[in-house]
């Protein structure tokens, strides 16, 4: 598995990325918008922290095509359902 989004100079991509990682998070995108980036780039699992929550309003445990698989204090991993 590798980071879909990582450090600028190892990432592919980097600021076109950074965009779309903005986006996902943004409150104002659309499921299909999400779901778009998701099926395109083959993410398999989205990670939502403290950086995520601070880009937008978007909430991972209110989509359905999110699983959660992991959770702790600080940070939830959710499987893509395809």
């Amino acid at each position: 598995k590798h980071a879909f989004l990582a450090q600028w100079a190892q990432t592919l991509d980097y600021f076109q990325k950074e965009a779309m990682v903005e986006a996902f998070y943004s409150g104002d995108t659309t499921e299909a918008v999400r779901l778009n980036i998701l099926e395109r780039y083959r993410v398999e699992y989205v990670f939502w922290g403290p950086a995520e929550r601070s880009i937008g309003d978007f909430d991972p445990t209110q989509a359905s095509f999110l699983e959660p698989v992991f959770t702790s204090e600080l940070v939830q991993l959710f499987r893509v359902q395809r």
